[in-house]
């Protein structure tokens, strides 16, 4: 409904976290593991770098439900990962200032994806196979008929075989259904300024992406600095935490106190850097009561595939997801194994958590 590469939703900020030591579920690891080949054949194909594999470093306190998931994961799938020690990250990493039980676990061949390259990659590589994108056209309602999907637009109608819904934070808006399923959050990611002289470096060089477990509250993760885009220094935000809205409602203007928050922490676990705020932003959760994606075919219509809920971890997993998308809206199964992020058998948000 806007722009193609509009930062209105959850598909803008410069940079995406992937790693393959999934501690959130063992079927994800297959699906990035898919994802991740197909990214490398589309580096490929456009001649274009847009990944960076400067390694993920996961920080908690010893024997955490994080670090000791993501390390069965690794071994469950032969993932290569590096328990470091309390001694080994103070000189390895002398960026962080962390409590005297944190331990790491650093996955080598994980990084980041470059976001809005790796869209206009896509686009791009979908536009020279024949897809026609329809930018500024908003899809009011779908209807499922005998032989397809009725599309209807502010712009035309359309009839196809089959639909994919990825609307993102706008799910429920097309696709009522959903509603108490799907919760819009407002999140802030900000970057930071370059280190001081002397200080240690944010570039992937010296410092991979990283995230703190801090227990009950929600984690701090960074992404060093792209040495591809010398305008953006490197990122900092917590993950998951935020207040409910609609795209609709949501404020976009980042306020003084946030800003405020995003600095205090960085001085808390950067503080050995000595990074300042320089920019910030305000983009999108759509996020499910358990966590989890949703991929599955539409209760609307037979014909009609559904991928929502991506939490703030589903960039890295796109390709596999559209594929999945595809194969339940043309065929009603699919080779990939994402039977675990169907609605059935998870529950929804309970009215209190609706309205908070």
């Amino acid at each position: 409904m806007f722009d193609v590469g509009h930062a209105n939703g959850s598909s803008h900020g410069g940079a995406r976290v992937t790693r393959s030591a999934y501690f959130e579920h063992p079927d994800y690891v297959p699906l990035i593991r898919w994802s991740t080949e197909h990214i490398r054949a589309l580096e490929r194909e456009v001649g274009e770098s847009l990944m960076e594999l400067c390694g993920t470093l996961l920080l908690a306190e010893r024997g955490a439900d994080l670090l000791t998931s993501s390390a069965g994961s690794a071994r469950q799938f032969g993932i290569a990962t590096q328990h470091i020690s309390r001694d080994d990250l103070r000189r390895r990493y002398p960026h962080f200032d962390l409590p005297e039980r944190f331990v790491g676990l650093l996955e080598p061949d994980a990084g980041f994806i470059r976001v809005e390259p790796s869209l206009a990659a896509t686009q791009r590589s979908a536009r020279e196979r024949g897809a026609r994108i329809l930018d500024n056209t908003k899809v009011t309602s779908l209807t499922s008929m005998d032989d397809g999907v009725l599309i209807r637009t502010n712009r035309e109608d359309i009839r196809a075989g089959a639909v994919v819904v990825c609307a993102g934070s706008w799910s429920s808006e097309l696709l009522p259904e959903y509603r108490p399923w799907l919760h819009v959050t407002r999140q802030v990611q900000a970057w930071l300024s370059p280190p001081a002289d002397g200080a240690p470096s944010l570039s992937p060089e010296s410092l991979p992406c990283w995230l703190i477990d801090r227990g009950a509250a929600a984690p701090v993760y960074g992404i060093p600095s792209d040495p591809s885009d010398p305008n953006r220094g490197a990122k900092i935000a917590v993950h998951g935490e935020g207040v409910i809205t609609t795209p609709s409602a949501v404020s976009r203007q980042v306020r003084p106190e946030e800003s405020a928050a995003l600095q205090a922490l960085a001085d808390r676990w950067l503080g050995p850097t000595r990074s300042t705020l320089e920019t910030a932003s305000v983009c999108l959760y759509t996020s499910t009561a358990d966590g989890h994606f949703i991929v599955e075919r539409s209760r609307h219509g037979p014909r009609i595939a559904v991928v929502a809920g991506l939490s703030g971890h589903g960039f890295k997993m796109a390709p596999a997801l559209g594929h999945a998308a595809v194969e339940l809206a043309l065929h009603g199964r699919t080779s990939l194994p994402v039977n675990f992020l169907s609605r059935r058998g998870r529950a929804p948000f309970s009215d209190d958590a609706r309205q908070s």
